[in-house]
């Protein structure tokens, strides 16, 4: 009974969609708009150089805006101290911030140098439509390497995002953005932009270098410092552009192919193309994103990957009207998965088929290893460890505890682990040795070098070196185990 109410309810809205839009076409015919009408939802309003102009101001203040915020929080809880400097005396002063921005330090350097939300945090949702994908890689692309394209990007979500695309009961139409659908902003740090960036250390090590060096007659010692800013600059550029373009095209495409599904379903589709592209709902948590990011590496993207499955199953259980799509949304992410590995194992590679192996899911050769599974190959494994356990008689001494163990440690914040293996020596998850300076190297490189200096150490060639690298880039989980130790000191950073 539920159903057919909620059908006729269905039934009932589209009709009055209809309505309205036949009464749009009879007064464009009156009027004498004969094209206007039939294309007002794809037509773009055109833009003045004058419009651009303030939007491009707009954001330039925003930017400054949060700057001055950031700057005030710190007078909260602020310290100055003066300390000798080659004969001179050089002033620092300690804040909130900059105790926040050194901790966050190690996470920024991790997740730099890279355009990994290609296939990472994007995978998910673009397996189901790789035409988006493929647009929104064209478009994305320069963003990383110039800043007035990332501009016009940026001022394209926006603008979209806020476009009234839904018509609701009443008449009236709403945008995406309060569909529920997130778009982040550029430096919108750990609540308003993407949650591995709100470190600011770089820009804070500049222009400590730039005072002391006037003080010592080097006024540029600054320039130093300046890469770090601006592979970070680049870095959150692409991924805050990519995501978002890619959340606008996958909603617009389901908006277009199920114009009379109901607010509440579009709301719900909205909330899981959030969590698909890897930004979890934290519910009455959101409000300590801060504590939590202390505590976790990235706590938005690390509760999507656990929330996604058993979230899509609920929406899909409570919208009928959803259930099609999602179920091709998966279909089309474990299948495209499936084809890789297939076809890796047609080709001569090793898959991983053991779930007490960390190589579960991967694809292996030799001591190279490829996760493709966008950031889900660990909670997957843990699932397939339970399966394992419970209806497998060769696995009823499987370890559950200890997978569970490893994905937390894994998916802590990097001063845990460095902490850790400066006191001890011991990786802070597989137990092997490791040097301070390894742990040093760690901690103030992207995963991209990482992965450059285990091919090196491992004495690959130039061509291996490639195919580790390169999907590191794009967001494939890539890793060189050790010959001696047969362990990645990046194996599971790879997929955070």
């Amino acid at each position: 009974a539920v159903q057919e109410l909620s059908q006729e309810l269905n039934e009932l809205r589209r009709i009055a969609q209809l309505e309205k839009q036949i009464a749009e076409l009879e007064k464009a015919l009156e009027d004498g708009d004969f094209r206007g009408a039939i294309n007002e939802r794809k037509k773009k309003a055109p833009k003045s150089r004058k419009i651009e102009k303030l939007e491009a101001k707009k954001r330039k203040l925003q930017y400054e805006l949060r700057k001055k915020q950031r700057e005030l929080e710190e007078e909260n809880f602020a310290f100055d101290y003066t300390i000798p400097f080659f004969g001179k005396k050089l002033r620092i002063k300690a804040s909130k911030g900059l105790l926040k921005d050194l901790y966050g330090y190690p996470r920024m350097m991790l997740a730099m140098a890279d355009m990994s939300a290609v296939l990472r945090q994007s995978l998910w949702v673009t397996a189901r439509h790789p035409l988006i994908m493929a647009k929104v890689f064209k478009d994305c692309f320069m963003t990383f390497f110039k800043e007035a394209t990332s501009n016009e990007i940026d001022i394209y979500c926006q603008t979209t995002a806020d476009s009234e695309v839904y018509l609701r009961e009443d008449g009236s139409k709403i945008s995406m953005r309060e569909l529920g659908l997130f778009i982040a902003e550029i430096d919108g740090g750990v609540t308003a932009g993407e949650e591995t960036f709100y470190s600011r250390m770089d820009e804070r090590l500049e222009g400590l270098l730039t005072r002391a060096g006037e003080k010592i007659g080097l006024p540029k010692l600054g320039v130093i410092a300046r890469p770090a800013r601006v592979l970070r600059r680049a870095s959150e550029r692409h991924m805050v552009n990519y995501i978002n373009m890619t959340r606008i095209g996958v909603m617009e495409a389901f908006l277009n192919e199920h114009p009379d599904a109901s607010e509440e379903a579009v709301r719900a589709y909205a909330e899981i193309i959030n969590i698909g592209t890897g930004r979890g709902n934290l519910d009455k948590f959101a409000s300590n994103m801060d504590t939590l990011s202390i505590l976790f590496f990235s706590p938005r993207f690390t509760m999507s990957r656990i929330q996604l499955a058993p979230r899509t199953i609920q929406t899909a259980l409570k919208y009928p009207e959803l259930r099609k799509e999602l179920s091709y949304t998966w279909f089309s992410y474990l299948g495209t998965g499936s084809t890789v590995l297939v076809l890796a194992s047609m080709m001569g590679a090793d898959v991983g088929d053991d779930p007490e192996g960390a190589d579960w899911g991967k694809i292996v050769v030799g001591d190279r290893r490829w996760d493709i599974w966008g950031g889900m190959q660990q909670p997957m494994r843990i699932v397939a460890m339970g399966v394992a356990k419970g209806f497998s008689e060769d696995h009823e001494d499987l370890d559950l505890w200890r997978g569970a163990s490893h994905f937390v440690k894994w998916k802590l914040a990097p001063p845990f682990g460095i902490t850790y293996e400066y006191i001890y020596g011991k990786d802070w998850v597989t137990q092997d040795d490791v040097s301070k300076l390894d742990t040093t190297f760690s901690a103030v490189t992207p995963i991209v070098v990482q992965s450059l200096n285990e091919g090196y150490k491992n004495g690959l060639n130039a061509w291996e070196q490639a195919t580790i690298t390169v999907p590191e880039f794009f967001g494939v989980g890539s890793s060189v185990y050790d010959k001696k130790s047969k362990s990645s000191k990046k194996s599971g950073r790879a997929s955070i």
